[in-house]
């Protein structure tokens, strides 16, 4: 089974089965984070705000990785991580 770029699962096996990936229920995801105090509901927050940012940076590097070789054969200026990623 394909999995969107990005997209996380979670795995199981069961005896006598491959592992494969058990998609979430975003419906259940949500009820429960409904459930939490907005204390805690800001912290599920701030964590999908830090896998974003997180999801970005690796695609940032990703895309610096894929033109490196150009760009050493191009006898281009290092950058710093700063004009890689943008300011933290």
């Amino acid at each position: 089974m394909p999995v969107r770029p990005g997209f996380v699962v979670r795995w199981r096996s069961e005896p006598g089965r491959q592992w494969e990936p058990v998609m979430p229920d975003t419906h259940s995801l949500l009820m429960k984070i409904q459930a939490l105090s907005s204390e805690r509901q800001s912290e599920v927050e701030d964590f999908f705000d830090f896998r974003a940012a997180k999801m970005r940076r690796q695609a940032a590097w990703d895309r610096l990785l894929s033109i490196a070789p150009a760009l050493e054969a191009a006898d281009a200026a290092p950058r710093s991580e700063e004009d890689v990623f943008g300011p933290r």
